[in-house]
């Protein structure tokens, strides 16, 4: 989207058009690793009120603005794209997504943290300095989102550090658990996509190319329990409901009923930690093509086209 009006002003020069498209799932998000190597850092990823802390400290509007040129929504991230299934209500794509940074510096404070030294960094629990590295690819998102958000955690008290890698460095430093926070585009997770494939709905929360969290829960159920680390029931409860969401034609009372409760536990535990939804990305051709018709969605999940 930020080469829109790039692209917009040279139409002309360049005898093309360029149209903006539904971009279904593409909200991008940050998922903090729960079961990260660094047992102290694990400890606060688990905490329920640091990962409200982190979502409540991004300034959703002012991501909006800058990062998709104000066409998106601020919303909450799910296993399901809202736009394509009728059962998401505005509660969950509301949930922890106001810009209340001092309710965040509470909630950390309501753990424990401080800033003992006075330098503008929470101690973790070990007495080291709050830091994490955000490791990225700019395929996955934006730069500049990620700019923003090292300063909005900076502003309640965690550093953040950005590193720039290839995707193919980044996907394996995740798929390896080496990675605190994971963030991409939250795609696959349409509708046709979902009624296949459980893969957003339990840990890693994503596939190889786009995970999400909680690695070694993962590895505890395909090892059943010979590896990995036990989730918890919350998580285990999910495997069981997103079983039953397959076994059912998507859109009937019973699906939209274990959808729903599959998407609040979900935003209730903010495994994903979403920015903004339903933005519109540029799609660009020649004049001199014709019989062309303009994009109804632009997405990984429809292999791009639809």
């Amino acid at each position: 989207i930020e080469n829109y009006p790039l692209l917009k002003e040279n139409e002309n020069k360049g005898n093309y058009q360029v149209d903006l498209a539904p971009a279904l799932g593409q909200n991008i998000f940050y998922s903090l690793n729960t079961t990260v190597k660094d047992e102290t850092l694990g400890k606060l990823f688990n905490d329920l009120r640091f990962r409200k802390a982190f979502s409540l400290a991004l300034n959703r509007e002012e991501i909006n603005e800058i990062v998709f040129l104000g066409q998106g929504t601020p919303m909450q991230v799910m296993p399901i794209e809202p736009a394509t299934v009728s059962f998401i209500s505005d509660d969950l794509k509301n949930a922890f997504i106001e810009y209340a940074p001092e309710k965040s510096k509470a909630l950390l404070k309501e753990m424990g943290l401080k800033d003992g030294n006075g330098d503008g960094i929470l101690e973790r629990p070990d007495g080291k300095p709050l830091v994490i590295r955000l490791v990225y690819t700019n395929q996955g998102a934006p730069v500049r989102l990620h700019e923003l958000t090292r300063d909005y955690m900076a502003d309640i008290g965690i550093r953040v550090d950005l590193k720039e890698v290839s995707s193919d460095e980044y996907r394996a430093g995740a798929n390896n658990n080496d990675l605190e926070i994971t963030t991409w585009k939250n795609d696959g997770v349409s509708a046709p996509a979902i009624s296949q494939d459980v893969t957003p709905m339990v840990p890693p929360f994503g596939d190889y190319f786009n995970p999400g969290t909680g690695f070694a829960w993962a590895s505890w159920k395909s090892s059943n329990g010979a590896e990995g680390i036990e989730p918890p029931a919350i998580v285990k409860e999910l495997y069981e409901l997103s079983g039953k969401f397959l076994q059912l034609p998507l859109e009937t009372k019973e699906s939209n009923e274990l959808g729903q409760k599959i998407a609040k536990i979900h935003v209730d535990n903010l495994w994903k930690i979403g920015t903004v939804g339903e933005v519109v990305d540029p799609v660009v051709h020649s004049n001199k093509l014709a019989n062309f018709k303009k994009f109804t969605a632009k997405t990984y999940d429809y292999y791009w086209t639809y």
